[in-house]
């Protein structure tokens, strides 16, 4: 449980792999109470090697949404598009997961 709500998370015997990039877990969230989701993606996330600050001056032309950077735990930047959004972080879910269950 997550803020009130189940969240399934699932590590791959084997990381799905694309180009370069490998997907070594998936998260299940159920929706937020009271929120309504369109069937499909509702957003994918990503973890970057570099600071946010470096990462958002590579792509000016990119509008970052940055409210969550205050997070204490798994702070993002985000792009939204209609309906879908795309959350990069510095630390991966499984580092996330290993902290939270430290606590």
């Amino acid at each position: 449980m997550v803020s009130g709500r189940v969240i399934s998370t699932y590590k791959l015997h084997e990381p799905i792999t694309y180009k370069e990039r490998h997907i070594p877990l998936l998260e299940l969230p159920s929706p937020k109470p009271g929120k309504h989701y369109a069937r499909g993606l509702e957003h994918v996330e990503f973890v970057i090697d570099t600071s946010f600050d470096a990462f958002m001056k590579k792509y000016p032309h990119v509008s970052f949404e940055t409210k969550d950077l205050e997070k204490k735990i798994n702070p993002d930047i985000r792009i939204s598009f209609d309906g879908c959004s795309v959350k990069f972080h510095q630390q991966s879910l499984e580092d996330v997961i290993k902290f939270e269950q430290s606590q």
